[in-house]
């Protein structure tokens, strides 16, 4: 009687459905929203989430890229809108559209295959109470007159240092390679990821460092400290979409529709807010720290096939001028 009864427990977890998941790695870190999330759609839908986490969103592309015959996922979650150009959508994810769904602005509708479900700006962060006069733009924070440092993260290895990387591209254009040579000279480090960015900025190694305009929300609410701000520069900001898809090789397609509708809910948007640190894809009412947020009016973004043609020539360009 007793193999019996295990023997319909076990059969019983087996037959929940799985949806196989590949998410970037800050979904899934410990300040991630991968728990929450997973427990409660897998409650809801009696169902096994199953995560597959990446350093960093180049590995992932690159399996995408490179072995789309083979991976196993059902779900593509956190791939930056600046490098989806390089991917052959068609052959790697299915068509879905949310019936009614309605993006917030600045935010649009990429293609029927990818789905945005949050959106930040790129912004400096520094402690208020260290830096009382605080610089409005590119030029006034590498400016020779100031001793400020600066970290930022590697373009080659995260996608916050690929969104400077076009953030400066777009704003001085052919005059990038003199801005980084000032950048080069204000730099205390450049990191491979926007983690260890954080751990060198928190231990007072630099004094402003590369991260997104509603990262000091993360203070505020989790932390009850209110001395780290975001610089508004008044050349605007550049912005970051990260989408969520669903893999043509997925052997639970109803499911995994769920799933994306699950993360553009209104309830799991909200609460995307205060784990990922981003604006929500759909207009819904804010938590209330990020009434102490700043949102830049002014956004900058290039087209994704101008960033896919161009951005191995302009790292290379960064390259050439920081180590000069």
């Amino acid at each position: 009687m007793k193999l019996l009864l295990i023997f319909f427990i076990n059969f019983s977890i087996q037959a929940k459905p799985t949806l196989t998941i590949y998410a970037c790695n800050l979904f899934s870190s410990n300040l991630g929203p991968k728990d929450l999330i997973k427990s409660e759609f897998e409650r809801k839908y009696d169902c096994n989430l199953n995560f597959f986490s990446f350093w960093n969103e180049n590995t992932l592309l690159n399996i995408l890229k490179k072995n789309k015959r083979k991976f196993s996922a059902d779900i593509i979650l956190g791939i930056n809108d600046n490098r989806i150009g390089s991917l052959q959508i068609r052959d790697l994810f299915l068509e879905y559209r949310i019936k009614n769904l309605k993006f917030k602005f600045p935010l649009k509708e990429y293609n029927k295959f990818l789905i945005p479900y949050n959106y930040g700006y790129l912004a400096f962060i520094y402690n208020n109470k260290k830096i009382l006069k605080v610089p409005d733009s590119f030029e006034e924070l590498i400016s020779e007159k100031s001793s400020w440092k600066i970290i930022y993260q590697d373009p080659r290895t995260s996608s916050s240092g690929l969104g400077m990387l076009f953030w400066i591209k777009k704003i001085y254009e052919k005059n990038s390679s003199e801005i980084w040579r000032k950048i080069a000279r204000k730099t205390v480090t450049v990191t491979k990821s926007w983690g260890e960015s954080y751990e060198l900025f928190l231990k007072g190694e630099g004094d402003f460092f590369l991260s997104y305009s509603s990262s000091p929300g993360f203070f505020l609410l989790k932390k009850n400290n209110y001395d780290y701000s975001s610089i508004i520069f008044k050349e605007g900001h550049y912005l970051q979409t990260e989408l969520i898809g669903i893999s043509i090789r997925s052997q639970n397609v109803e499911l995994s529709k769920k799933f994306v509708d699950f993360i553009l809910s209104p309830k799991i948007q909200r609460k995307l807010s205060i784990y990922n640190w981003m604006y929500p894809s759909i207009r819904i009412k804010l938590p209330k720290v990020y009434d102490f947020v700043p949102e830049p009016k002014k956004f900058l973004q290039f087209d994704i096939q101008e960033t896919n043609q161009n951005y191995q020539k302009w790292i290379q360009e960064w390259l050439h001028a920081v180590i000069q």
